[in-house]
This record gives structure tokens, C-alpha cells and sequence, in this order.
């Protein structure tokens, strides 16, 4: 009998290792954009860093109001340091699925490597 799992559920079960509630968020957040339904690994993975860099322009969007009502000049400063990195993330997630979706999947995973602070494998 021919499976009928999604990409999707498989990759959100990798994703999960077994723990529900992580699937069903797994889920939920890809579920945002309806093409995650019919999406391959590659459609996936824009799909996240696009969902990543909506998340990350959301919370620099809330760290500007913050700057904008913050006096005290220490708070000002961290606020300012959180500001710059994540407007580079910003722009390095924008990247890095403009990168995957035109098949620079090495540029791409450079990129994340850099907004995570980790190695890119």
C-alpha cells in the first residue's frame, strides 16, 4: 500500500523526534502558507527561511518601538546592539531563500550559518 504522508509531515517528524507538541507547532507554523502541503524538501526550506524572516523583522519592528521610548542610556545601547543584528538577519534570511529558490543551496546554508551563529555544514 502506497504511503500518503506529506513532505511536510515527514520532515515535521524528523523535526519533532517523537515529541507531539513539537510536531503539531511544526505544523501549524508551515500550515501558515498553503503551499507546504504540496511542497518538496527545497519548497520547505524556502518556506522557513521565509517564515524566519517575517519572525525576525516582527521582533526589529518591536526592538524600534522599544528604542523609540527607552531613556535610559545603558537599555539604549542594548537595544541598539539587538537592532543591528537583527536587521542582518533579516536580510541574510531574505537572502538566503532568494539563494535556495534559485538553487544556490550552498550560499544559502552559508547564510543561515552566519544568522545562527553556527558552521555551516
Amino acid at each position: 500500500m502506497a504511503s500518503t504522508r506529506t513532505t511536510l509531515q515527514d520532515k515535521c517528524d524528523a523535526y519533532a523526534a517523537g515529541d507531539r507538541t513539537s510536531y503539531d507547532y511544526c505544523m501549524k507554523t508551515l500550515l501558515a502558507d498553503r503551499k507546504s502541503v504540496s511542497a518538496d524538501t527545497l519548497g520547505l526550506a524556502i518556506i522557513v527561511l521565509r517564515i524566519g524572516r517575517a519572525t525576525a523583522k516582527a521582533t526589529a519592528d518591536k526592538i524600534a518601538q522599544r528604542q523609540g521610548v527607552e531613556t535610559v542610556p545603558t537599555r539604549r545601547d542594548c537595544l541598539a546592539s539587538c537592532a543591528t543584528e537583527y536587521a542582518a538577519a533579516v536580510r541574510r534570511l531574505g537572502r538566503a531563500a532568494r539563494d535556495a529558490a534559485q538553487g544556490d543551496l550552498q550560499g544559502a546554508q552559508n547564510l543561515l550559518a552566519e544568522v545562527t551563529g553556527t558552521t555551516a555544514r
